[in-house]
């Protein structure tokens, strides 16, 4: 029973660590998301939470 809960422990910790990797690795695919990463990082930036930018 040990060795069962062992194993599937290191596999959701291999499949964890694979999802975060690949992540931090591949971009954002949808072309919405990094529109919208976008407004988030200049709200962010210029304190101004209220009206979205978006700088072409």
């Amino acid at each position: 029973m040990t060795r069962n809960i062992n194993t599937l422990l290191w596999l959701l910790f291999a499949v964890l660590a694979a999802r975060l990797g690949l992540a931090a690795i591949l971009p954002l695919a949808d072309t919405t998301e990094p529109r919208y990463a976008e407004i988030a990082r200049i709200m962010a930036h210029t304190g101004d939470w209220i009206t979205p930018w978006f700088d072409y």
